[in-house]
């Protein structure tokens, strides 16, 4: 039986009062399913305000997280802050598989950057 390593990733939630418990639920189980292999996602952070753009929609939802060693953002912007806040999880989704695949395409013991020693 393989068992998926504990998540020991914390959620804060800022200006989403609009947000249900239930909607919240699945969006905290969702966010748990994405880091449930990997102990890289650390911090998520899910804020939601009024949009200061007029022609992005009314409401506007940034998730930011934290990962070992990177900090990786979303942001997304529509009519109602439920989609605002699914669009928003989807691209946070994808820029950290993005991030997942940089770091498993490098050799371990690859340095990135930086003066190579001399031999």
């Amino acid at each position: 039986m393989i068992v998926a390593p504990m998540a020991r990733m914390q959620i804060q939630w800022d200006g989403m009062n609009e947000i249900g418990d239930r909607e919240r639920g699945e969006v905290e189980s969702r966010l748990r399913r994405i880091a449930a292999w990997h102990d890289d996602l650390l911090f998520v952070r899910i804020a939601g305000r009024e949009s200061r753009h007029h022609r992005h929609g009314g409401r506007e939802v940034h998730v930011t997280g934290r990962t070992k060693g990177r900090e990786i953002a979303a942001c997304r912007a529509g009519t109602e802050l439920a989609r605002a806040l699914h669009d928003a999880l989807d691209a946070f989704a994808r820029e950290l598989r993005k991030l997942r695949a940089r770091r498993a395409e490098r050799r371990p013991g690859e340095r990135t950057g930086g003066p190579q020693p001399a031999l």
